[in-house]
């Protein structure tokens, strides 16, 4: 097996990993969800995967048993998609190392704030899903100067913590974003949290989005006026929140946007008429 590229076995009965597979330099793609997998994951088990470009531990079932045990500071020799979403993870968001470029770690048991300094452990992240978990805190402004990351979420935290919120820092109860940090990305998801205080003006400087949900909040105030600087929007939902007042007028330069949902908050005037 020393040549081999891709490993894939999903859906068996598979309970071990040997260390072993560490050894396999030329594999690119481990697919593994869905087995009986137990003991503990260590570097030796990664030492040597310089090729690996995808692992998926994609996990359903509560009885499976295994940790992971690897020093934060440990730098694997790949750069590295990694999967864990829709596991029954708990504790702590788990941290990787600067060679990680897409994480998911959504639907999961992980608890607490997100870590501080989660830009400079993961300088190269373009994709971020911590969505379905339990995380509370504040959003670090770190995240702001991640300047390769593309899609992040963050939607549906604090579900089985009442007194836990998500809020985002700085300007206000809201973190400011400007054109100085964020600006490459395109999917920005924050929806059914606790986010408090006003529909952020500086969210409009985040010229490149696609897509922006900040649904199932508690978002008040108006629509900003200048929404209409995002004019590659295609997906825009503000929906239960208690934004109120009218439309603004910018909204009709929006021509790429293809679902709008504000449904359930207290808008009120004119459905703006197009120039």
């Amino acid at each position: 097996m020393s040549s081999l590229k891709e490993f894939y076995v999903a859906n068996n009965k598979i309970s071990g990993i040997p260390e072993s597979f560490g050894q396999l330099s030329t594999l690119v793609a481990m697919d593994l969800p869905e087995n009986l997998w137990e003991g503990v994951v260590t570097e030796r088990h990664l030492a040597n995967l310089s090729s690996l470009t995808d692992l998926d531990l994609y996990i359903l079932s509560p009885n499976i048993s295994l940790a992971y045990n690897i020093t934060p500071r440990w730098i694997p020799p790949f750069k590295l998609s990694v999967d864990l979403s829709s596991n029954l993870y708990d504790g702590p968001l788990p941290m990787w190392s600067s060679n990680v470029t897409i994480l998911y770690l959504n639907d999961n048991r992980f608890s607490g704030p997100i870590p501080p300094n989660i830009g400079e452990l993961m300088p190269y992240l373009t994709d971020l899903d911590i969505s379905r978990n339990d995380l509370n805190g504040t959003i670090p402004l770190y995240i702001g100067n991640m300047a390769t990351l593309t899609t992040l979420v963050i939607s549906n935290n604090g579900k089985r913590t009442p007194e836990g919120r998500l809020t985002v820092v700085a300007k206000g109860r809201f973190v400011q974003y400007d054109q100085s940090i964020l600006y490459l990305v395109n999917n920005l998801d924050l929806s059914d949290n606790r986010l408090l205080g006003e529909n952020p003006e500086a969210l409009m400087s985040l010229v490149r989005l696609w897509t922006l949900n900040l649904s199932m909040n508690h978002l008040t105030g108006r629509i900003p006026i200048d929404i209409g600087n995002l004019e590659r929007l295609e997906t825009l939902d503000l929906s239960s929140n208690n934004l109120l007042g009218p439309l603004p007028p910018s909204m009709t330069t929006l021509t790429k946007l293809n679902h709008l949902n504000l449904s359930y908050n207290n808008l009120s005037g004119k459905i703006p008429k197009a120039n």
